[in-house]
């Protein structure tokens, strides 16, 4: 059978995030392999290359593409390779996909990857944090990360007003670097503590949003407060503290 027969219905886009998925997979497995300087430097430098290739809308997630990357990078470090490898095929898939404009309905496909990907990233840190005694930095990463994150989704989705974005993820960062600070002195489970951090961020980011739009009630207010605070009360409940 001719292969490109076979092949002949699937789109330029799907062919160039497979291929774009491979070649960064075999980038990140060099890296679980070595665990080394060498790895770090061939997982940015190849990463950094796809990145160039995509189309100019490449540029709007910009930010969360070296979060991405250094996502990536530490869980190799911090977690089991099983763990690694499986988020990283998720984000990978969605980030290249994101760019190369494989997604029809791109902005529920970028809302599910900066999801992930901060859920992620909250993981990793806390555990690296945690091993070095430096809990302390926990906060001003996270609300650092956050304060990026919520500008770009107000760029993703055509806020235009600098000033206004800057001040709305900045309150954003500092909400949840003060809500880490509490939490971390709490006996809580490292799980507990970053599912909250991403649902204080969920949360923002779909009130902030609103604000711009003008959709912002007081019935979709106490809606989504309401329902951010049953889900933290089923965490309280299902998950146990630390002693």
């Amino acid at each position: 059978m001719d292969i490109r027969f076979a092949f002949r219905s699937i789109s330029p886009s799907t062919w160039r995030l497979a291929s774009s998925v491979s070649i960064i997979l075999l980038a990140f497995l060099f890296l679980a392999l070595t665990k080394g300087v060498l790895g770090v430097i061939v997982v940015c430098g190849v990463g950094m290359w796809l990145f160039l290739k995509c189309t100019p809308e490449r540029r709007i997630v910009l930010f969360s593409f070296v979060l991405f990357l250094a996502t990536s990078i530490i869980s190799v470090f911090v977690f089991p390779l099983t763990f690694s490898l499986f988020s990283f095929l998720i984000l990978s898939s969605l980030i290249f996909g994101l760019m190369d404009g494989s997604f029809a309905r791109r902005e529920e496909c970028y809302l599910l990857f900066q999801t992930i990907l901060l859920f992620v990233f909250f993981l990793v840190t806390h555990g690296l944090l945690f091993s070095f005694s430096l809990s302390s930095l926990i906060p001003f990463v996270w609300g650092g990360v956050v304060l990026g994150a919520v500008r770009e989704f107000l760029l993703f989705y055509h806020i235009t007003y600098p000033m206004r974005v800057w001040a709305c993820a900045g309150v954003a960062g500092l909400l949840v670097a003060e809500n880490v600070w509490i939490t971390v002195l709490l006996p809580l489970t490292p799980l507990f503590i970053v599912i909250e951090g991403v649902l204080i961020v969920v949360l923002l980011r779909d009130v902030v949003l609103a604000h711009f739009r003008g959709e912002l009630t007081k019935i979709f207010f106490m809606r989504h407060v309401g329902t951010f605070l049953v889900f933290l009360f089923l965490l309280f409940a299902f998950i146990s503290w630390r002693i």
